[in-house]
């Protein structure tokens, strides 16, 4: 007994120095200030499939995979976990993209990044991202009424008009587009019923971050409501109308009614992409819940 008092005693001993001697450190740079961080989003239209998916991204020399799945899905967003960026040094940004499991290179463009946090959007193959320095979002959203709060939206435009018949190539709308919201209590198909939030947008620009006011649909729950969309052409300050597109059945779809189920204090983003005249890439509505 007394032999293996002893020992237990010597092993102790042992790693309490081995724990003196080797203490543990951790791995990671330190951001700083002057540091760019980013995400990469999807935009260029597409039919819907694992072949259209990237599945190797290449930053600046670094290259980004995920265990044989894709990285970056169709018409979705790199890094996908809300408030997560990739990070850089301010300055040039080379970028090259792969798509599908045989990664068939598809992309390789150069931009600038300033220090502070961007969205770098993929919209052409053949042309340079859209790079965004994005704002902060509005942070302080209650209202001292209890059943009411804000929520943060903010919309990327990246409709297509057509494609070039004899170049293929893709031909942005040529109108702005004004985001409007369905009032309280509105009917869906009521023009009368919307109202505009920020200021009209060209193809390849994002509206400023919003507020829209949502009222609990349900008193005892965390906060949330239906909030409608409904987008309109504006050409030369004047209003033409609701945006029309072909959809996947080859019928004229007007953009209104589009959906957001929204919750007290959340930040969202919306990409409007696709080809208004094509049913096989239609235009496309959707959003992401940033925080």
């Amino acid at each position: 007994m007394k032999n293996l008092k002893y020992l237990a005693f010597g092993v102790v001993a042992l790693l309490l120095a081995s724990c003196d001697d080797k203490p543990v450190e951790y791995n990671y740079s330190d951001l700083g200030e002057n540091t760019a961080r980013f995400k990469v989003w999807h935009a260029v239209p597409c039919a819907s499939g694992a072949s259209n998916n990237i599945y190797q991204m290449d930053i600046n020399g670094v290259t980004y995979v995920n265990n044989g799945a894709a990285v970056l899905s169709r018409y979705n967003r790199a890094p996908a976990t809300n408030l997560a960026t990739y990070s850089t040094k301010p300055g040039d940004f080379n970028i090259t993209l792969y798509k599908s499991s045989s990664l068939t290179k598809c992309y390789e463009q150069t931009a600038k990044l300033e220090a502070g946090e961007s969205s770098v959007w993929i919209y052409d193959y053949t042309k340079a991202p859209a790079v965004f320095k994005e704002p902060e979002a509005p942070a302080d959203l209650q209202t001292e009424n209890d059943t009411i709060a804000g929520c943060a939206i903010r919309v990327y435009n990246f409709i297509r008009k057509t494609t070039n018949s004899e170049t293929g190539e893709m031909v942005p709308v040529d109108y702005k587009i004004q985001v409007c919201m369905m009032r309280s209590g509105g009917s869906a198909t009521n023009d009368d019923d919307y109202e505009p939030y920020g200021e009209p947008i060209a193809f390849g620009e994002a509206t400023d971050w919003f507020v829209k006011k949502i009222k609990k649909s349900v008193f005892n729950d965390s906060g949330y409501a239906t909030e409608r969309f409904g987008f309109r052409m504006i050409e030369n300050g004047v209003d033409k109308g609701w945006v029309t597109y072909i959809n996947a059945s080859g019928k004229e779809t007007i953009m209104r009614n589009h959906t957001l189920t929204a919750y007290f204090g959340r930040t969202y983003r919306i990409i409007l992409t696709g080809i208004a005249d094509s049913k096989t890439t239609p235009v496309l509505y959707d959003y992401w819940t940033e925080r």
